[in-house]
């Protein structure tokens, strides 16, 4: 299973969810505010393609771990190490490729009212990971702040 979370416009979630009923039958969906979690049995072209045929969804992204997995620091340095991450890697590689999408990924890691340390602590972190774990090399941070 391929875990994922659309994030929707404020309000639109309701919306988003109803649009990921009618592409993919029988899916089984969590909602909060802005965000839509779901889980698909793979990523192949048709699926890349429903995916980039959504309409409400603002952005998509392969989650590798949940709030509830990670406590602290150490924790998240576990998931990198559990290979969690070169699993997204092969999903994004092949969404890519399924949904002929030249444009760069971003890794967004989500650490609000968490005692994991500041956005900078955790961007460097994560920024180190990946050049380690992949080769990638980053692009200029970009910091968005909650609307």
């Amino acid at each position: 299973m391929v875990a994922l979370a659309g994030f929707a416009t404020r309000g639109l979630e309701d919306i988003l969810v109803h649009e990921l009923g009618e592409t993919f039958c029988g899916l089984s969906v969590a909602c909060r505010t802005k965000l839509v979690q779901f889980e698909l049995p793979e990523l192949n072209p048709v699926v890349g393609q429903s995916l980039s045929d959504l309409k409400t969804a603002d952005d998509l992204c392969v989650v590798t771990g949940w709030g509830g997995d990670i406590h602290t620091v150490t924790d998240m340095e576990a998931l990198f190490a559990a290979g969690h991450w070169s699993e997204a890697l092969t999903v994004i590689r092949d969404f890519r490729v399924t949904a002929r999408d030249t444009r760069n990924f971003s890794v967004t890691v989500t650490a609000a009212r968490t005692q994991l340390g500041n956005s900078a602590k955790l961007a460097e972190m994560v920024e180190s990971f990946m050049v380690r774990a992949t080769g990638l090399q980053p692009s200029p941070p970009r910091t968005r702040a909650p609307i």
